[in-house]
């Protein structure tokens, strides 16, 4: 199967706030593309086709081509996107506190939600909407994503470093982490941690850490690994079957069985392309 994006890898200086930029070049064709939480919130830019959002099965505002627009994170629900008359499509893939770093922007104000970047960072998307405009080929917008965002950086937010630290614990293990062993560690009190990770990242802790196990779970099945459930479950940290079951249920509405025969390029397009470039 053919996944629907490439992907690149940010320059160096990007990749505390970018996990990665997807580019989309599809004519003339109808798409629709089921997406699960994924943990990460994007910048996107749509210069062909037009868009229309749904979350949890209601609309949200359309998205029409030459619009920059941040994408929030998923939260107990899913975003179905149609594509009409083609698939032009540029992305920014944040990291958890990336949005917030580069941006000013909590991670909790754009739960389940897509604005216009104009609406958040004028001067910003001024800048990135003029350079896009003048570009030629679909290959140079992300350059000019990448060039953007640098630029970005000289007006970087610091965020707490048990914030950073409890990212990066959680995401080197895959998710599969005991949250009272992680404030031990990080020696800070439960709920003023809890208050201000949903604040900057967007998501509680134990959500996200649920998140970033289930897209373990993805990249070990895109990767080609033909584990029985039992094993599968048992090689991305859940107790046991009937928690994976759940998992599956939660993030990508099916069963087990149903996840692991289904088009992946449709379950998760992003994790697809990135689990495909490091397998």
């Amino acid at each position: 199967m053919t996944g629907y994006y490439t992907i690149q890898e940010p320059c160096t200086e990007l990749r505390p706030y970018i996990r990665g930029f997807h580019l989309a070049d599809h004519q003339e064709q109808d798409i629709i593309i089921n997406c699960p939480p994924t943990g990460y919130p994007l910048l996107g830019y749509i210069w062909r086709g037009i868009s229309q959002v749904r979350v949890n099965n209601q609309p949200l505002n359309d998205i029409s081509s030459r619009n920059v627009h941040f994408a929030g994170q998923l939260k107990r629900t899913h975003a179905t996107v149609h594509w009409n008359g083609g698939m032009g499509h540029a992305v920014a893939e944040f990291t958890a506190t990336g949005l917030h770093e580069l941006f000013g922007i909590n991670g909790i104000d754009l739960i389940n939600k897509t604005q216009p970047v104009h609406e958040l960072a004028e001067n910003f998307a001024n800048t990135l909407e003029d350079q896009l405009a003048a570009a030629v080929k679909p290959i140079g917008f992300v350059e000019i994503f990448q060039k953007c965002l640098l630029q970005q950086i000289q007006y970087k937010r610091s965020i707490p470093a048990y914030i950073s630290k409890a990212v990066k614990n959680i995401e080197s293990v895959n998710g599969v982490i005991k949250l009272n062993n992680l404030l031990e560690e990080l020696d800070i009190e439960p709920r003023h941690f809890n208050r201000k990770f949903r604040q900057i990242v967007g998501l509680s802790p134990k959500y996200f850490c649920r998140i970033v196990q289930f897209n373990h779970v993805a990249s070990i099945v895109l990767s080609d690994a033909q584990l029985p459930l039992a094993e599968l479950a048992a090689e991305a940290g859940f107790f046991d079957q009937s928690h994976f079951t759940k998992a599956c249920n939660e993030f990508v509405l099916s069963s087990p069985r149903v996840f692991l025969q289904s088009d992946y390029s449709r379950i998760s397009t992003f994790l697809r392309q990135m689990s495909h470039e490091s397998s």
